[in-house]
């Protein structure tokens, strides 16, 4: 081989040499942008993923303040509504029904007519507005029984109503404490029994007041 070509061969590779650096030079830097590139993203994928829980957490937090506020919306109506019913009902025919025992009442459950003896019938005529009794006996008739259930029945229905609002209430919730506050103030203090338990037990249902009542004993064991 000439000169000549052996000089124009070693020009040639001085030429290539800067040049394969150049390019690998390229290659790193586009190499080192990529992983730049990508950690750029993986760090707004983790702020946009905090993001979203932060955000999740509010909204958690907003729903139950609402659902909190909502109940004692509901609760203070229950209480508003009670107080209004108590104050349109004559007392005096609760009071009436707590005076008969179990078989009188079954008289009163099924609006047949019965007669009182003893010493409380005269008490019984004076809660009704009656006539003194005649030798410690008063007679109901049909009407008279079916006014007094339909008296009684009104106010359990009214009481197993409100009862049910505050059963439905979470058990953590204030409200819910402030309507078991309000109606464990009707119970025996005692018995820790709800108004009209014979009439209830006879009866059957008003499941909630049953509720409310164990609910009151459960309390009461732990004090």
């Amino acid at each position: 081989m000439s000169k000549e070509v052996m000089d124009l061969l070693q020009a040639i590779a001085n030429i290539a040499a800067p040049a394969a650096t150049i390019i690998a030079f390229f290659a790193l830097l586009l190499s080192f942008i990529g992983i730049v590139y990508a950690a750029v993203q993986l760090r707004e994928a983790a702020k946009a993923n905090q993001s979203a829980a932060t955000q999740i957490k509010i909204s958690t937090a907003q729903l139950r303040a609402d659902n909190e506020r909502f109940q004692q919306e509901r609760a203070v109506e229950v209480l508003r509504e009670w107080t209004q019913f108590t104050a349109e009902r004559d007392p005096c025919m609760i009071q009436a029904v707590r005076l008969l025992n179990d078989e009188e009442l079954k008289f009163l459950l099924k609006k047949e007519s019965f007669s009182i003896h003893g010493t409380k019938s005269a008490k019984l005529c004076d809660l009704l507005g009656l006539a003194d009794p005649q030798n410690e006996k008063v007679s109901l008739t049909a009407r008279q029984v079916t006014l007094i259930r339909a008296q009684a029945i009104t106010y359990l229905n009214a009481l197993e109503w409100c009862l049910a609002v505050w059963k439905d209430i979470s058990t953590d919730s204030l409200a819910r404490k402030l309507i078991f506050d309000e109606f464990k103030e009707l119970a025996d203090i005692g018995s820790s029994e709800m108004p009209l338990a014979a009439l209830r037990r006879i009866d059957g249902g008003f499941k909630r007041i049953s509720e409310f009542e164990k609910s009151l004993q459960a309390q009461k064991g732990k004090t």
